[in-house]
């Protein structure tokens, strides 16, 4: 089953329209602020595999610039080895001092 956003929903509908001939497809990319080629595109999507057409295709997959936890822990342990501190609190203490703003991440 495929959820639709608001968004999809309405791509759905005029993508429909393109079908049932009410509006060319021309139309149906400036409504929905795409290029003509795009619009061929989602229809050729829809018309093969139905709503989930409309949905791209990225969704539900992880980033792909997403840093791994095991890499984060690899490069913070090779900063507490070589300048010699023992915690991660020491470590951000020297950033600090070192003028590097931390990164603050989010979930």
């Amino acid at each position: 089953m495929t959820i639709l956003t608001m968004k999809d929903e309405k791509r759905l509908k005029i993508i429909q329209r393109v079908f049932q001939g009410e509006v060319t497809v021309v139309q149906a990319a400036l409504v929905l602020g795409i290029s003509e080629r795009q619009c061929y595109r989602i229809k050729a999507r829809v018309k093969k595999g139905g709503a989930k057409g409309v949905v791209h295709g990225n969704r539900g997959r992880p980033s792909k610039r997403k840093i791994k936890e095991k890499t984060v822990k690899f490069h913070r342990a090779n900063f507490v080895r070589k300048l010699g501190v023992i915690s991660t609190v020491e470590l951000t203490h020297l950033a600090e001092k070192a003028g590097i703003e931390p990164v603050v991440r989010r979930r």
